[in-house]
């Protein structure tokens, strides 16, 4: 994007030295949280596939425990793409 619009002005929003590291190591870290959760997430997935199907209460477990990942990947997901924005 910078790359095609070379005279535009900074934007008022420009992070410092600091700050910009700060948001890159956490954009960084919310990469490999994603990627992380994202893993969990399938293998929450397969167990669910291999599971007896008529144990309703295990998959509920199951189903709780993928609600639980996807929540915290709905979260940092949205700090990516915040950070991203930041950082474009």
């Amino acid at each position: 994007v910078r790359a095609t619009r070379p005279n535009s002005p900074p934007a008022s929003t420009s992070l410092s030295g600091a700050e910009l590291r700060n948001a890159q190591k956490e954009h960084a870290a919310a990469s490999r949280k994603i990627e992380k959760l994202n893993g969990q997430i399938a293998g929450v997935h397969e167990r669910m596939a291999e599971h007896d199907q008529s144990d309703y209460t295990g998959l509920g477990a199951l189903a709780a425990e993928l609600a639980g990942y996807q929540e915290q990947l709905d979260t940092v997901e949205l700090r990516w793409l915040e950070l991203e924005d930041l950082l474009s």
